[in-house]
């Protein structure tokens, strides 16, 4: 008897390493990705304390972290966000609030819960040789919630449809990312074109997916893969594994599905743009799976592909930045 397993895998512009392939093409192409890359045990992250809400959290504008759904009593995380830290200097942070879903498209009418909780605190940390790590720096940390032991109180924008939060904090990095920061201003541009552009370029890398077409995708998001190694500080280890499960993970029979019931969204300070699902909230269209069998068992490997857009100063083309 055959048995089917579905695992969920999210590329966050890569992938996930399986049987080891071999592709000359796509390593030459990657070759270079850590001639600029600094030796560095430091980094930032943004941690995170959600409760009873949907939300986004967005550093620079830019989205690194969501959820939209129902909690059962709350969640915690500690995000790396120095690919969306361009340089030394002041960063701003961005919480957004929403009610839980009733379902998978829509909130709860009743807006935010009286028993919401929003708390927020950035963090430098060193990672030593040994494992250890060293904190250096802690932002003050944001909160919103119920005063603690005061169970009649309520979350203080508790009833309202949406809210948002906003700071800011001082990061200290050794490096300079162009980034989205000299991209073409997309929220002057025409609303409807640009929508159409961008549905043609998710399009054009579903087909580039479905076909296995490794070294357009690799030219393609080079100066993504490249800037994201920059900020992390890889090391030449971690950048040919990167290479390894770019290959491995692109290099699958994929069925893609159609890429249908979509939003227009922007970030970046308008400078960034991604196709988002409507019946999904917050997901990415670019979704596919691939049958992998191990042991006598077929898994269908489901893969989520998370993209973002933007138009480089001087050009006319949409190019994936992040």
């Amino acid at each position: 008897m055959t048995t089917y397993k579905i695992i969920f895998l999210c590329f966050l512009g890569l992938s996930v390493a399986c049987n080891s392939q071999v592709n000359p093409e796509v390593q030459e192409i990657f070759s270079n990705l850590g001639e600029n890359v600094i030796a560095n045990d430091e980094a930032y992250n943004a941690n995170i304390w959600i409760g009873a809400c949907s939300y986004e959290v967005l550093i620079n504008d830019m989205r690194v972290d969501y959820f939209f759904g129902r909690l059962n009593g709350t969640t915690s995380g500690s995000i790396p966000i120095n690919p969306y830290i361009l340089k030394t200097g002041w960063q701003t942070w961005t919480i957004r609030v929403f009610p839980e879903w009733k379902d998978r498209s829509y909130f709860d009418t009743n807006g935010i819960s009286d028993g919401a909780l929003v708390e927020l605190q950035i963090n430098k940390y060193k990672y030593k040789p040994n494992g250890d790590v060293e904190t250096l720096y802690e932002s003050e940390k944001f909160e919103r919630k119920q005063p603690e032991g005061d169970y009649d109180a309520k979350f203080p924008d508790a009833g309202k449809p949406y809210v948002e939060y906003k700071g800011k904090f001082y990061a200290e990095v050794p490096y300079e990312l162009e980034g989205w920061s000299n991209s073409q201003d997309l929220s002057k541009e025409d609303k409807d074109e640009l929508f159409e552009e961008l549905l043609k370029e998710y399009n054009t890398y579903r087909d580039l997916i479905t076909n296995k077409e490794l070294p357009e995708i690799a030219r393609n998001i080079h100066k993504m893969k490249e800037e994201r190694a920059i900020a992390k500080s890889n090391s030449n280890e971690e950048l040919q594994e990167i290479i390894t499960n770019f290959i491995d993970g692109w290099g699958h029979d994929m069925t893609m599905y159609p890429i249908e019931k979509v939003a227009l969204k922007m970030y970046g300070n308008g400078k960034v743009i991604a196709l988002e699902r409507t019946d999904i909230m917050g997901h990415t269209p670019l979704i596919g799976s691939y049958l992998l069998e191990k042991d006598g068992e077929k898994y269908n490997k489901a893969v989520v592909i998370s993209l973002h857009f933007h138009r480089p100063k001087g050009s006319s083309k949409l190019e994936v930045i992040r």
